[in-house]
């Protein structure tokens, strides 16, 4: 029987034509792809840079204004929002890309809001563009369609603990963090609120009033029977965000490998000192500039002590200083070498490092004066007034901050030279 063989030439031809349309649809895909991955790229960097300048334009409003003058709704806030929208829509032209307000595909917005107490500006960029098609004109795709967006978050300066004037930064209660208030004492907060993270106390017959709010956590508030509060103390649900501080660089001065010790009063520069002891009969100055501790600051008696331009700062030791002692003390508050900054802190008076539970122990009185933040975020703050009338120009911030005595004490921060945090600028997306 004879077998019948099918003739198979040419199919190849048919495989090959199938291959070339296959071949020709990736090609095209990738042609096509790839403009539009570049057209995309093109627009994210104009949404950046415009939102980055518009950001940018908003801080340089914000810098020369002190924190509390910036908040969502205030005039500075609009002026700084005006300015940033003007900044992007600039940038974005020099792309060619006009960003209109409110704009859902080539748009330009700025808002307010507040993130853990702090507020800030918000520059959102979007940019839209059609990249024309090659290949997929075929499949009825006469072009590809990208938007992208871009924000960016402005924070202004803000002062140390949020606009607080005493704040208590532990979570825990009793002896270990809060605020407690004791004596027959009377303060008044100026420009500013009181903040615990945890319990916040009261005894005697103390008299605390506020300008702004006060605040506490955890624990139980002072009963508005036992004790005076204005305005009423507020039970909040969020604490105060990690409050830090960049430590000195205490080998940018003198004596760094073996600090010295004073103990006779005179006039000392910024440096390293291993403890100052002053006793009634001794007066001390101390030029401008940064002085790192690794003891103990006191006084005894009647010394006196002048030190303007200063930040103390305790590595080790604590600063414990008499209340019948004239202290005149201020922080840096410039940002030149005639300040001593760096390495001295502007605002910063008395710091002791995160990792030092000591105190700081001062009493005021009518004859002395403090300017500048108080910062002890791993110890505690004991402020005492004596006499009839105290006033201070001192933000208080620590574990634990205690205010005892039988003064009238007030506590001013209204254009008072404290600690700020410097602004920030972030790109979000």
């Amino acid at each position: 029987m004879k077998r019948q063989f099918r003739n198979e030439s040419g199919q190849i031809i048919v495989i090959l034509a199938i291959a070339m349309v296959a071949l020709l649809g990736i090609t095209a895909l990738a042609i096509d792809g790839s403009i539009f991955l570049n057209d995309r790229r093109h627009d994210q960097s104009t949404a950046d840079s415009a939102a980055l300048a518009g950001a940018g334009a908003a801080a340089q409003i914000l810098k020369d204004h002190p924190p509390n003058e910036f908040y969502c709704g205030s005039s500075l806030g609009a002026q700084a929002s005006v300015v940033a929208m003007l900044a992007a829509q600039n940038l974005a032209l020099s792309d060619n890309v006009a960003l209109v307000q409110g704009d859902p595909l080539n748009g330009i917005s700025v808002t307010c809001g507040t993130d853990s107490y702090r507020n800030y500006l918000d520059i959102r960029a979007i940019v839209t563009s059609d990249t024309p098609t090659t290949f997929a004109r075929v499949l009825s795709r006469n072009q590809m369609r990208t938007t992208v967006s871009a924000t960016s978050r402005v924070y202004p300066k803000e002062t140390l603990a949020f606009g607080n004037g005493i704040a208590s930064l532990s979570n825990s209660c009793m002896t270990i963090g809060g605020i407690d208030f004791a004596g027959s004492v009377h303060i008044t907060v100026l420009g500013a609120g009181i903040f615990t993270n945890s319990c916040l106390t009261g005894s005697g017959t103390v008299d605390v009033e506020s300008t702004g709010q006060i605040s506490y956590y955890t624990g139980a508030a002072p009963h508005p029977d036992a004790h005076n509060f204005s305005p009423a103390p507020t039970k909040v649900t969020q604490r105060l965000p990690l409050v830090s501080v960049p430590t000195p660089n205490c080998t940018l001065v003198s004596d760094y490998a073996s600090p010295i010790s004073n103990t006779n009063g005179g006039t000392i520069n910024p440096g390293n000192y291993s403890k100052i002891k002053l006793t009634s009969v001794d007066t001390l100055t101390m030029n401008p500039g940064l002085y790192c501790m690794t003891g103990d600051f006191t006084t005894t008696g009647q010394a006196h002590v002048y030190a303007n331009g200063v930040t103390i700062y305790f590595n080790q030791g604590k600063f414990d200083v008499a209340g019948t002692s004239f202290l005149n003390m201020s922080a840096p508050n410039c940002e030149t070498s005639a300040c001593g900054v760096p390495p001295a802190i502007r605002g910063m008076l008395i710091y002791l490092d995160p990792n030092n539970n000591g105190h700081v122990n001062f009493t005021g009185t009518a004859d002395s004066s403090f300017m500048g933040t108080i910062f002890a975020p791993g110890g505690t703050i004991d402020a005492a007034g004596s006499g009839t009338s105290v006033s201070l120009n001192t933000q208080l911030v620590a574990n634990r901050v205690n205010v005892t005595g039988s003064a009238k004490i007030t506590l001013n921060l209204d254009g008072a030279e404290i600690y700020q945090n410097p602004s920030s600028i972030e790109l979000l997306k």
